[in-house]
């Protein structure tokens, strides 16, 4: 362990920010545990609508306060945006309420063209063109206030972002700290507020913000939300003292996108600490789903949101009749699309072989994972910021002995080729994700094997963004020195 007093002399208080529960957030857990073996003083953060006062607690010996957050704007908006898109002008009464009622309107109509005989053909065809009218207008409407919202302002969009300034403000003001770290974009601008408030007070803060994703291209937020978290994003980096990315080339496009002067600091994602399934106390995955050590056992970890593309990972699964899928849902089966998957498994005849499962805790993962046959990476291609990081799962898969079958994305490929771990596919082509898993088992024993390369984990272990992550916080507390003498 490195001498605490050579890095952070005067204890540096970081209070690390995240809007949801951090129980499955690796990174935050590796980043608050180096900070804390560095010297610096760390409380994690983070918000739960079901309390009502903050609650403090701990992980690994690292101070936690988990703090009361209640969506009251956002809700308010929520309502005033349906009243908005369901408004009773003309366009508005001639149009369907909704895309919801749209939807019923033209099932009806698919069942209508099917039952009707010959002899009701004319009251069909004024149905029919009845319906072409109402979804014009529904669509006139929705664009008509779609180019209204476009001219909001960041704030009127983000509403609920209020509500998590008002949730996290008064506790991150009692803490004082020196160091904001931002986990979350969605509390970076309540973080530059802070850092604001606590200047007025004579107290230097600085703003550290994660970029994990690139935002630009998050598909997870419709377009006028995403747009509105690009805007918010620009205004607050001026307030921001550091910046953090993945990987180099996400870096590069950040410094760009943002006009930085210097590049982010490049913090790689590492693996979690292993875990053998001995050590659970509760079955490995395989042992959960009483299969037998001969049946290959593919595993997803993480969340399945739009973000992944799983369509033709389905339809290989539908042709090999011997293969099953484990999708570990983050966080948890209730979330994402892991429904909406069982169910087209489902309709095509093969939910016996796809298993929705809920994760075990953060320090357990790998163990958990480590009994199944391979692990799967199915990413959306078109999406930038998956092309240029290699995601948290993929760490997991190879900490837990797994070979990896991934996306042939570049971060991907130039990982999986680099340490010959598994094999890619073209995420679009169901014979392509076939040919990989395929690889994979004629190459099982060998790619495991890979999995123990020391050369792959001093690259990729825990210590490797240690060092990047440790000299960006330590030039950042020098600048609060530097502050704090001036206005001395």
């Amino acid at each position: 362990m490195p001498n605490a007093a050579q890095t952070a002399p005067e204890r540096v208080k970081v209070v690390m920010l995240s809007a949801a529960s951090i129980e499955l957030d690796n990174r935050i857990h590796q980043n608050a545990k180096t900070l804390q073996a560095h010297g610096y003083d760390v409380v994690v953060t983070w918000g739960d609508q079901s309390l009502t006062e903050p609650l403090d607690g701990e992980f690994d010996g690292v101070p936690t306060v988990t703090v009361p957050v209640r969506f009251y704007l956002r809700d308010r908006q929520r309502y005033r945006l349906a009243k908005l898109y369901h408004s009773k002008g003309l366009l508005g009464r001639l149009g369907y309420h909704n895309a919801q009622r749209w939807r019923e309107a033209a099932q009806r109509l698919a069942v209508r063209e099917m039952r009707t005989p010959t002899e009701g053909a004319r009251a069909f065809y004024f149905r029919k063109n009845w319906h072409r009218v109402r979804s014009k207008a529904l669509s006139l409407h929705e664009a008509r206030i779609d180019r209204r919202r476009a001219a909001w302002d960041w704030r009127r969009e983000l509403a609920h972002m209020a509500d998590l300034e008002v949730g996290f403000g008064d506790k991150l003001m009692e803490l004082a700290p020196d160091i904001i770290h931002v986990g979350d974009l969605q509390l970076l601008w309540g973080a530059v507020n802070v850092k604001l408030l606590l200047a007025k007070q004579s107290h230097p803060a600085a703003v550290i913000y994660d970029a994990r994703r690139y935002v630009a291209d998050m598909p997870l937020y419709a377009p006028h939300t995403g747009q509105a978290f690009v805007q918010m994003q620009q205004a607050a980096i001026e307030q921001v003292d550091g910046v953090m990315a993945l990987s180099q080339p996400l870096a590069s496009l950040i410094q760009t996108n943002l006009s930085l002067a210097e590049p982010p600091s490049v913090v790689p994602v590492t693996a979690l600490g292993s875990t053998t399934p001995g050590e659970l106390p509760a079955p490995a995955l395989r042992e959960l789903l009483v299969l037998p050590d001969d049946v290959p056992l593919l595993v997803y970890f993480g969340h399945t949101d739009a973000s992944t593309d799983f369509d033709s990972v389905l339809t290989a699964l539908r042709g090999m009749p011997e293969l099953h899928l484990a999708l570990v849902c983050l966080p948890s089966v209730r979330s994402g699309r892991a429904r909406s998957l069982a169910a087209k498994a489902k309709q095509e005849g093969f939910l016996d072989r796809l298993h929705l499962v809920d994760p075990v805790s953060q320090d357990q993962t790998v163990g958990f994972l480590a009994s199944a046959t391979m692990g799967i990476c199915p990413l959306d291609p078109d999406q930038v910021g998956n092309q240029l990081a290699v995601p948290e799962m993929v760490l997991d898969y190879l900490a837990a002995g797994l070979p990896v079958v991934a996306s042939d994305l570049p971060a991907l490929r130039e990982l999986v080729n680099k340490y010959a771990v598994g094999a890619v596919f073209q995420t679009d082509s169901a014979t392509s994700v076939a040919a990989a898993i395929e690889q994979v088992l004629a190459q099982h024993k060998e790619l495991v094997a890979a999995t123990t390369n020391q050369q792959m984990w001093q690259d990729l272990g825990p210590e490797a963004g240690q060092a990047a992550l440790i000299s960006l916080y330590q030039q950042v507390a020098a600048s609060l020195t530097t502050d704090s003498g001036n206005q001395a």
